[in-house]
């Protein structure tokens, strides 16, 4: 639907009229939530990942911690929703314990969901977008894929090694003294490791 709506134009912004859009109303169906307003929930978003940015900047903090306070409270609606009619969906199997368990913990369920309604949608658009802007730089693997449809997993997994959405992993501390080639990494020193080809 998004597709036919953006291909009846004579152009189209693909991150916001088509990858963003989809990425949101797939991750919610997958999740088995209400899909929230896309602008509203692109304002949070985008401000929650200024924070989590590796060129963080300590102004985007106050309003990350809104953003995110807002997809929280918005998820919340969403567990109270779903209590009273549950289905098969992920939501409902994460609720379910909480019904059946009072040790289930609840905050577990809350930031699990939360995470994935951040993650999954943030990194489906942004790989959508990078790969029409990789294409768009590369038409002669365009016209490639075009002609070996079958090479569509293959493209998919080089796009992502290329330049996929995530550059950075988290920072981890190393729990013991490990040598990567003849470089030390001591226990308790903090790594981040480089994804991006």
């Amino acid at each position: 639907q998004l597709l036919d709506i953006a291909l009846a134009k004579s152009s189209f912004e693909v991150q916001t009229e088509f990858s963003y859009p989809l990425a949101v109303k797939t991750i919610c169906k997958a999740i088995g939530i209400t899909c929230p307003d896309i602008t509203w929930f692109k304002s949070r978003t985008k401000k929650l990942a200024d924070v989590l940015d590796l060129g963080y900047v300590p102004d985007a903090y106050a309003p990350g911690m809104d953003a995110l306070n807002d997809l929280i409270d918005y998820l919340k609606e969403q567990i109270a929703t779903r209590s009273s009619c549950l289905s098969d969906d992920l939501i409902s199997q994460l609720i379910k314990p909480l019904q059946d368990d009072a040790s289930y913990n609840y905050n577990s369920s809350l930031s699990l969901l939360t995470q994935m309604l951040f993650a999954g949608q943030e990194t489906v658009a942004d790989s959508i977008g990078i790969s029409v802007h990789t294409f768009a730089r590369h038409p002669e693997q365009l016209a490639l894929l075009r002609n070996n449809p079958h090479l569509i997993d293959n493209a998919v997994k080089e796009i992502l090694r290329y330049d996929g959405p995530v550059q950075f992993t988290g920072s981890r501390a190393a729990s013991e003294d490990i040598y990567i080639g003849d470089i030390k990494i001591a226990a308790g020193e903090t790594t981040i490791i480089a994804l991006g080809a």
